[in-house]
């Protein structure tokens, strides 16, 4: 950061807490109302002098995408998703392909958590088509903008949102309530919003501290930087779509080593796969049928458990006809079998050999 920055963000600081004697919040900028909502939780000032000189998060005077995101998330319950697209002969061909590519990591993951890799493999098609499509927004930049949902410009722009929808009518009939009911609903969900965005921050905060402690202690750079994370518009990251606090909880390295400093890397198939069924196992149940309270827990809609479900059936049935073993594998098997013990011959078989006439 340079001194002029340093300067700007410490007169920020010190203005915000000047203007800002009581609890209520008000700014004039969401900037400067989302700055003072994270220093009235309790934030570091490291942390949020990050955030302030975290290039992307200027780089959009208008802050047209933050607002993107909000109205996006804040109007996601006027909007129906439609995962029927997704499930197809095709996708479970593309699961059975990533399933061969990683099978070790699989079969590693299904022995230790007990989730099958059919399933995981089905649940990574869903979120992200097996790791081809994870999402491009920065995610510590939409958690800051979801932690300012609630500012009054803001919530004056998500309702000039609904309203288009409505009029573009991608909002169905039976979901639509009039502009009094629909600013109320939105300033209620934007409150809820705001403490969401601030969980999900503070374990950021947490993996941000853990990371500056790693780089004082061994005076090198963390593995990991939440900073460079890019998911979806909702804050969710890597192959396996997590959460933040998803990632504190379940995230484990599939390749970690004792008295190595090796975060889970949730871009890295190995890594996702063993996280996902950490996440899963304890909902997971011994049948296809109990498998639904797992998923939706993992995502709270039950077409997407039911789209899951539909894409691992198809990709079981191709495993019915079709070895999972890797060409790798199959030659790792020869390579290893107990070789064929050499043929010797007997002095009188040798000299029977020569004796024989040649064909000319």
């Amino acid at each position: 950061m340079t001194i002029s920055r340093r300067l700007s963000f410490f007169a920020l600081w010190g203005a915000l807490g000047v203007l800002f004697s009581s609890t209520a919040v008000r700014a004039d900028t969401p900037f400067e109302y989302t700055i003072k909502r994270l220093q009235l939780d309790g934030f570091s000032k490291e942390f949020i002098r990050e955030l302030y000189s975290y290039e992307a998060l200027s780089s959009d005077p208008k802050n047209t995408k933050w607002q993107s995101w909000i109205d996006k998330v804040i109007l996601s319950v006027y909007l129906r998703s439609n995962y029927s697209g997704q499930v197809s002969d095709d996708s479970a061909s593309r699961v059975f392909q990533f399933l061969k590519a990683h099978l070790d990591t699989f079969n590693r993951a299904e022995t230790k958590f007990g989730v099958q890799k059919e399933a995981i493999g089905s649940l990574f098609w869903i979120e992200t088509k097996v790791g081809t499509a994870w999402g491009k927004e920065p995610v510590v930049q939409v958690f800051f903008s979801l932690a300012g949902s609630d500012c009054p410009e803001r919530q004056k722009a998500t309702l000039a949102r609904y309203q288009e929808l409505v009029a573009q009518e991608k909002i169905p009939i039976d979901l639509r309530v009039s502009e009094p009911e629909a600013k109320k609903r939105i300033a209620e969900r934007a409150r809820k919003k705001v403490d969401w965005a601030l969980t999900e921050l503070h374990v950021l905060e947490r993996l941000y501290q853990q990371d500056q402690a790693y780089r004082q202690r061994t005076h090198k750079k963390s593995p990991r930087n939440i900073f460079s994370w890019m998911g979806s518009y909702a804050g969710a990251f890597g192959i396996g779509q997590f959460l933040p606090s998803s990632y504190e909880l379940s995230a484990l390295s599939a390749h970690s080593k004792k008295g190595k400093y090796r975060p889970p890397n949730l871009f890295d198939p190995d890594d996702a796969i063993f996280s996902t069924a950490n996440f899963l196992h304890k909902e997971w149940g011994t049948k296809p049928g109990e498998h639904s309270d797992a998923l939706y827990k993992y995502n709270r809609e039950k077409a997407y458990g039911a789209a899951i479900l539909e894409i691992y059936g198809k990709v079981l049935e191709i495993v019915k006809v079709k070895s999972l073993r890797t060409p790798a594998s199959r030659s790792g098997a020869s390579a290893t079998a107990t070789p064929a013990k050499k043929r010797t011959r007997s002095k009188s078989q040798s000299k029977r050999k020569a004796e024989v006439p040649s064909a000319t």
